[in-house]
């Protein structure tokens, strides 16, 4: 029988826990449980919880996801950003491509010059 890790991390996230502790005991899950996980809450939950995680692990989350878009635009342009700079380039690229040419524009503007041109060799802005 499969655990079902997705159930065990709403759990902890629901548990009422101190932000250190809950962000310890996150640690512990892979980051495709986690993202599965976060698409099973609510968009203010989410939203408390990227600072809790940090943008790294924000980031290692964000690439198993099928569709970006609404959990990039859930962060603000600057967030999305430190984000997607965070993330491997085919990763960032397929990020990217999931938002609208506006919103891609704002973020790609908003990098830093390395992660530009890692990802802009993925596709034309």
């Amino acid at each position: 029988m499969q655990k079902n890790y997705v159930q065990e991390i709403l759990n902890i996230i629901h548990g009422n826990i101190p932000q250190a502790e809950l962000a310890e005991k996150l640690s512990d899950y892979h980051e495709k449980d986690l993202a599965d996980a976060l698409e099973a809450l609510m968009p203010a939950e989410r939203k408390s919880l990227y600072p809790i995680l940090g943008v790294d692990e924000v980031a290692e989350i964000f690439a198993y996801l099928d569709d970006a878009e609404p959990y990039l635009k859930e962060l603000s342009r600057d967030e999305a950003a430190k984000v997607i700079s965070n993330m491997d380039s085919d990763d960032a690229a397929d990020a990217l491509e999931d938002l609208g040419e506006i919103d891609k524009g704002e973020i790609v503007n908003k990098l830093d010059r390395d992660s530009i041109e890692d990802v802009t060799g993925h596709f034309m802005i």
